[in-house]
């Protein structure tokens, strides 16, 4: 499946700068070519309105983002009921152009009550949001890449959690190892080493260590 353009909408009282670093952050996963932000996107002495307007029809998923000012009444969110408003503009096309229209909430914000929306972006309200912190801005912008590819987020455990995890798994090694050893012994009446001889029942000892921290780090980093 061809990954989306995405179309990133915003107020730049509100939130340019988060914004800027999801665009930055979704053109390093996605690609360059398929992130859409006004700033960098249209030319010195372009129509405005045009080239959103055109841009809008290209693209197949819409980011929204709503910072604790985004409709403001007593700020720069006021704008957001006149129909002139460019990012009223933007969003009433996205929906009516029927794009995927993901809202983000920035840093605490929430989703705006549909009383407090013109008639036109009222089903804005309805749809599920997403939340990006900026305090773990990096965890939250690679699990949006991976919705908008279509991909299963993962959940991305802590450095600690894998090291535990990989530490459990080293000790679990040596429990098999020493396990093996016991039955072997009781079902035979011989110590290993007898068998497989010193050299190879060492060099077995931190094969199934190994073995154990591997196997754990692989499955820590798939959930």
């Amino acid at each position: 499946m061809a990954t989306p353009k995405i179309f990133v909408s915003y107020r730049r009282q509100d939130s340019a700068a988060t914004s800027g670093r999801i665009r930055d952050h979704l053109a390093g996963e996605l690609g360059v070519d398929r992130v859409f932000l006004d700033v960098d996107k249209i030319g010195i002495g372009e129509d405005f309105v045009t080239a959103i307007e055109t841009e809008i029809t290209r693209c197949q998923v819409m980011l929204v983002m709503i910072g604790r000012h985004w409709n403001d009444p007593e700020g720069a969110g006021a704008r957001l009921h006149d129909d002139r408003d460019h990012v009223r503009a933007e969003i009433r096309a996205g929906l009516n152009a029927r794009l995927r229209v993901l809202p983000v909430l920035v840093d605490g914000a929430e989703m705006p009550d549909p009383e407090a929306l013109p008639d036109d972006l009222k089903k804005l309200s309805r749809l599920n949001a997403f939340e990006i912190r900026n305090a773990r801005f990096s965890d939250d912008a690679d699990r949006l890449a991976e919705i908008i590819a279509g991909k299963k987020p993962r959940r991305r455990g802590s450095l600690l959690a894998t090291a535990l995890r990989t530490a459990g798994g080293a000790l679990a090694g040596l429990v098999i190892y020493v396990a093996i050893g016991i039955i072997h012994n009781a079902l035979t009446g011989l110590a290993l080493d007898a068998v497989l001889g010193k050299a190879a029942t060492t060099l077995l000892f931190p094969v199934f260590v190994i073995a154990g921290a591997v196997g754990a780090f692989a499955l820590s980093r798939r959930l």
